[in-house]
């Protein structure tokens, strides 16, 4: 996005559910192999009606997720 850009996620008309992931290391707090992310991203092809690739985004999850928790995954070292 250009500096110009920016995605408003507190107004649910121009944002997502998106806006209710967020970032957390593969590792815990304490440097351990306990992931702290409960979601992975996964992303496929598809096409549309005019035959355009599209890259779809979803969040599967990595286990139990009791309601009310945040989800979180991790968003890449391409994102920092």
């Amino acid at each position: 996005m250009g500096n110009d850009l920016f995605i408003d996620g507190e107004d649910a008309d121009v944002s997502s559910w998106c806006r209710f992931a967020n970032h957390a290391d593969e590792l815990n707090d304490e440097g351990e192999d306990d992931v702290a992310c409960n979601v992975e991203v996964r992303r496929r092809l598809s096409w549309d009606e005019d035959e355009q690739q599209q890259l779809r985004l979803f969040l599967v999850a990595l286990r139990e997720i009791e309601p009310g928790t945040e989800i979180c995954y991790d968003y890449g070292g391409e994102y920092w």
